[in-house]
């Protein structure tokens, strides 16, 4: 009977540990990590954006009411336009309103205004500044 070259792998062949497709496996699954992660932050900066906005668009509401509220405001209306105003605001406030409002309210009952209005938008304007900036000169 003729002889048959074996070769076993103890025999000089060497088998691999990790295949390519292992490596192209463990790269795909680090890229789906990283995706994931990067989707995680991105989600959280919009998140956080649309809260902002949400806040800001709430706070140009209640500013416009007030403007429009003090606009009418007249010798008629002014003990009701004031209690309106008071009965919208909490905290600090509402515990100084009196005093800070008494002022306006006797110019009001002075002047004897008769003023109609109406506010036709309102926008919120942000600025930054930087006190290490030379005056006169534009940022970089």
């Amino acid at each position: 009977m003729p002889e048959t070259d074996q070769v076993t792998p103890s025999q000089g062949r060497r088998t691999a540990v990790v295949s390519g497709f292992g490596v192209a496996s463990a790269v795909l699954a680090l890229a789906a990590v990283v995706a994931a992660a990067v989707i995680a932050v991105m989600w959280s900066g919009h998140r956080a954006a649309a809260t902002e906005r949400s806040y800001q668009a709430r706070s140009m509401q209640a500013a416009g009411e007030w403007t429009g509220v003090l606009i009418n405001m007249n010798t008629d209306n002014v003990e009701s336009s004031l209690s309106s105003l008071r009965d919208s605001t909490v905290g600090e406030l509402n515990s100084g309103f009196d005093a800070s409002i008494a002022p306006y309210r006797e110019v009001v009952k002075t002047l004897r205004s008769r003023t109609t209005g109406r506010v036709e938008s309102v926008s919120i304007e942000e600025f930054h500044r930087d006190l290490d900036s030379q005056s006169g000169r534009r940022p970089p």
